[in-house]
This record gives C-alpha cells, sequence and structure tokens, in this order.
C-alpha cells in the first residue's frame, strides 16, 4: 500500500488557520463610535452595511471559527493538550480579572464587547495549543497569515494604483 503523500489538517486546526487568515483582512479595526440601536432595523444588518458596530462584527466572525475549532478539540480528543501552568495560570487570571472586573464598570456598552474579545483571545490561546499541534499546525496557521498579508499588500498597492 502506498503511503498518501498529501498531509492531512486537523480540522480544528484549519478552522484556526482561516481565523488567522480572516483576522488580518476584517479585524483589524476598532470600533470608536458610540453605538445607537435602531428600532427599525436589525443590528446585525446594520452593521453588515458599514456601521459603527462593523468592527465588533468583523471580530465576532474571526472568533466564530475559535469558539467551533476549541469546542470541536475538546468534545472529540481523550487527551486535550495544554500549556504549562507557568504559562496558563498567568492566562487564566488574566481572563478571571478582566471578567471580574466587568460588572463594576460605568460603561456597559464598551465593557461588554471588550471583556467578550479579551475571552475570546484567551479561547484562541488555549485553542492553537489544543489543535495547533506541533508539526503542521503551526506551519499552516503562519502559511494563512502569510497569505492573508500578501493579499493584503496587494490590495494596498492596487488601491494606491488607483490614486
Amino acid at each position: 500500500m502506498k503511503k498518501d503523500a498529501s498531509p492531512k489538517i486537523y480540522p480544528p486546526t484549519l478552522l484556526l488557520a482561516f481565523s488567522a487568515f480572516w483576522a488580518v483582512l476584517a479585524g483589524g479595526y476598532v470600533s470608536t463610535e458610540a453605538l445607537a440601536l435602531s428600532p427599525e432595523a436589525s443590528p446585525w444588518w446594520v452593521a453588515i452595511q458599514g456601521d459603527a458596530a462593523t468592527p465588533l462584527l468583523s471580530h465576532a466572525l474571526v472568533s466564530l471559527p475559535i469558539v467551533v475549532a476549541l469546542v470541536w478539540a475538546v468534545l472529540e480528543r481523550k487527551i486535550i493538550q495544554t500549556p504549562t501552568g507557568k504559562i496558563a495560570l498567568p492566562v487564566i487570571l488574566l481572563l478571571g480579572f478582566v471578567l471580574g472586573t466587568a460588572p463594576l464598570s460605568q460603561f456597559k456598552g464598551a465593557t461588554v464587547p471588550a471583556v467578550a474579545e479579551w475571552l475570546i483571545y484567551g479561547g484562541a490561546f488555549f485553542a492553537t495549543v489544543t489543535s495547533g499541534g506541533r508539526r503542521q499546525g503551526p506551519k499552516w496557521i503562519l502559511a494563512s497569515i502569510f497569505l492573508a498579508c500578501v493579499l493584503l499588500s496587494v490590495l494596498g498597492i492596487r488601491q494606491y494604483g488607483e490614486m
């Protein structure tokens, strides 16, 4: 029997690579405007059309594959690779501090998305360690970041050329 030459990629690692690719393209925007709720339109639809909530929607779409990858890896594997305690404990303490101080904030509209993003950062850290692996996973994730940077630079050059 012949060995298949194509490397197999673990599906959660593929989700992490997609999320890393998409983070470069769509995740770099920061919400700086006040968010107003419109009673006549869905907040999702308004965000898609280009509103102050569009950066929050792009961050949510970047984080969705990360959450799916983490849940998939935890449910599928019997043995889960985790970072050492020296690394994991400070991350858990930071996330606990961020989550614990959220109720004390007087600006809930800004606090809730910020806390959600920090929790996603922690989830991405653990998802990468859990399903990234040691050989193929990091290569796929770094390749997706590289390809997104190349695509973003080509788009920037084209935009500059149209001026």
